[in-house]
Formats: structure tokens, sequence, C-alpha cells
């Protein structure tokens, strides 16, 4: 599943909320996910603390960009 950065507030009405995003994780795969962090925005780096049970891995580059090589290696 790819989707954009989970949002909290006003910015929910246009993006996936935080709260939904969790109860999926939850309701849908018993929080047995890993998240990819794509993001380079230090604002938009997922907090361990929003999902203590998912795995997290942080491969930043920049928006609109293709991911450098190097991290598809490091996927395989």
């Amino acid at each position: 599943m790819a989707m954009g950065f989970p949002s909290i507030g006003c910015e929910s009405l246009l993006r996936n909320s935080l709260s939904d995003v969790r109860k999926f994780f939850q309701t849908n795969h018993n929080n047995k996910v890993k998240i990819y962090n794509l993001c380079l925005e230090t604002d938009r780096i997922y907090n361990k603390e929003r999902f203590p049970e998912c795995e997290l891995a942080l491969f930043p580059f920049f928006d609109h960009q293709t991911c450098p090589v190097r991290y598809i290696f490091f996927l395989m």
C-alpha cells in the first residue's frame, strides 16, 4: 500500500488522518506492517511513538525525484 503522510488537524480533510491509518493497520493487519518513509522533509518523518508496534524504515529523497539506486539494492 502506498499513501501520503498521515495527517492531523485541518490537513486531515485532504489527506489520510493519523487515527484512520492507525486503525487500518490494527484492524486489517494486526499492526504487522513495515512503514517505508520516503520523505526527506523532517516534519514528514514517522514518529515511532505513534506507531509503536510497526517497524519503520527511513529512505529519504527529494519529492518528485527518483529513488536513489542504492536504496533499491539495500531493500533486496
